[in-house]
C-alpha cells in the first residue's frame, strides 16, 4: 500500500518539479517582449522559424531518451546509471552532427526575411537536444536541474537582454546566449555525474549501433510527433506566411504554458518508473493520469482568460488573438496535458511504446495535412484547429490502448 508518507514526499516532489519549468518560463517572458519592442514582429518572425525548426530537430537529435529514459534510468541500479547518461549523449553527439547540414537546408527553404536570424535560432535550438534533463528525471533530482539546466539559461539569456537594452546589441546576441547556455548546461551535467571522456565515447561502434536499434521505436514516436508539434510553424510559414504572426505568437504562448505544465508528469517519472509490481504500477499510473487531466482542465480555461492579455504583453501589442485561435490553442493544450501522462508516462511504464509510435505517425498524418490544407483556407485559426484534431485523436488512441493494462 501506499503511504501518506510517500504522498507526501510525491507531492514535495511535484512541487520542487514546479518550480523549474516557472524558471524556465521566465526566459521567454524577458526575452521576447525585449525582441518585439526593440526589433519588431518581423524580426520575432524570423526567430520563431528558427525555434520550430530548430525544437524539431532537438527531438531527433534526443533519439527519444526523452520518452523512455527516465524510467530507464529510474529501474536501474546506480553502478549502470553512468553508462546510460554516456552512452545516451555519445548517441546524441552523433545525430547532432549529421543534422547540422539538413538544418541550416530547411532555414534557407522557408526562411522570410532575416534568414541568417533564423539559422542561428535554429542551430541555437538544435543544441537543446543534448539536454540531460531526462536522466535527472528519472532520479528524482530536480535540484540538478536547476543547477546544470536552468540556471545557466536564465544566466546567458538575462545578460543577452540587457546587453540589447543597455547597449543596442544586435538580437543575435540573443541567439549566441541561447548556444552558449546549452553547451554549458552539458559541460555542468557531466561535471556534477562524474562522467569523462571515457564515459562518453568510450563506447564501441557495435555499442552505438545497438543503442540506435534499442531506440528505434522511441525515435520513430518522437520524430512523428515533431512533424506536428514543432513543425506547425514552419509549415504555416511556408504556406501561408501572411498568417504566421498570428500563429507563431499563439503556437509560442501555448507552448510556453506547456513547459510549464511538463513538471507535473515529469514528477511521476521515478515514482512510476519505481513500481514495484504490476498492482501498485496500475494504481500509480491512474493517479497520473487523474493529476494531468485536472492540470490540463485548469491550465486551459486558465489559458482562455488570459491569453489576450498575454499576448498584449508579450509581443509588444503587434498581435491580436482571433476567439477561435484561443478556444484551439485551449484545446491543444487539455489534450497534451492528458498524452503526456497517458502515453508519455502511462504506455511508456507498461513497455507499450509500439502503441505511442502508432499514434504519432497518426498524429502526424492528420497534423500536416491539416496544418496546410487548413492555413492555406483560413489561416492561422485553420491551423491551431488542424493541431487541435491531431492532438485530441493521439489522445483518444493512446487512451484506448493504455485501457488493455487495467
Amino acid at each position: 500500500m501506499t503511504s501518506r508518507r510517500d504522498y507526501s514526499a510525491l507531492a514535495v516532489k511535484i512541487l520542487t518539479f514546479a518550480m523549474l519549468p516557472a524558471l524556465s518560463a521566465f526566459v521567454p517572458l524577458v526575452a521576447i517582449p525585449v525582441i518585439t519592442g526593440n526589433f519588431g514582429g518581423d524580426v520575432w518572425v524570423a526567430i520563431a522559424l528558427g525555434i520550430s525548426i530548430g525544437s524539431a530537430a532537438a527531438v531527433l537529435i534526443e533519439i527519444g531518451w526523452g520518452l523512455n529514459g527516465s524510467i530507464r534510468v529510474a529501474r536501474a541500479n546506480r553502478a549502470s546509471r553512468k553508462g546510460i547518461f554516456g552512452l545516451a549523449l555519445y548517441t546524441k553527439i552523433a545525430v547532432l552532427l549529421i543534422s547540422l547540414v539538413p538544418v541550416v537546408g530547411l532555414c534557407f527553404a522557408v526562411g522570410l526575411d532575416y534568414v541568417e536570424l533564423t539559422i542561428t535560432t535554429a542551430l541555437a535550438y538544435s543544441l537543446t537536444g543534448l539536454t540531460c534533463s531526462w536522466y535527472f528525471i528519472g532520479i528524482g533530482s530536480p535540484l540538478k536541474i536547476l543547477l546544470c539546466e536552468v540556471g545557466p539559461r536564465i544566466l546567458f539569456v538575462l545578460v543577452s537582454c540587457l546587453a540589447i537594452i543597455a547597449f543596442q546589441a544586435p538580437v543575435v546576441t540573443y541567439c549566441i546566449a541561447l548556444v552558449l547556455s546549452s553547451c554549458v548546461s552539458v559541460i555542468a551535467s557531466c561535471v556534477v555525474e562524474r562522467i569523462s571522456f571515457f564515459d562518453i565515447f568510450g563506447h564501441s561502434r557495435l555499442r552505438l549501433f545497438v543503442a540506435f536499434r534499442q531506440q528505434r521505436q522511441a525515435l520513430f514516436a518522437r520524430a512523428a510527433s515533431a512533424l506536428y508539434i514543432a513543425l506547425p510553424v514552419t509549415l504555416v510559414g511556408f504556406f501561408a506566411p501572411v498568417s504566421l504572426l498570428v500563429f507563431s505568437s499563439a503556437e509560442r504562448m501555448l507552448r510556453m504554458l506547456l513547459s510549464l505544465l511538463q513538471s507535473v508528469p515529469n514528477s511521476f517519472q521515478s515514482y512510476v518508473g519505481e513500481a514495484g509490481n504490476i498492482v501498485v504500477l496500475r494504481r500509480r499510473v491512474k493517479g497520473a493520469v487523474a493529476i494531468n487531466v485536472v492540470f490540463g482542465v485548469v491550465a486551459s480555461l486558465g489559458f482562455g482568460l488570459m491569453a489576450q492579455f498575454g499576448a498584449n504583453v508579450l509581443f509588444s501589442g503587434l498581435v491580436v488573438l482571433p476567439p477561435l485561435v484561443v478556444i484551439f490553442s485551449m484545446i491543444v493544450i487539455f489534450a497534451t496535458c492528458c498524452s503526456r501522462a497517458v502515453g508519455s508516462l502511462g504506455l511508456v511504464a507498461f513497455r507499450d511504446l509500439k502503441s505511442i509510435s502508432a499514434s504519432a505517425a497518426i498524429g502526424a498524418l492528420v497534423g500536416i495535412i491539416g496544418i496546410i490544407g487548413s492555413s492555406i483556407e483560413w489561416g492561422a485559426q485553420g491551423a491551431l484547429g488542424a493541431m487541435a484534431a491531431a492532438e485530441l485523436i493521439v489522445l483518444i488512441y493512446q487512451a484506448f490502448r493504455l485501457f488493455r493494462f487495467f
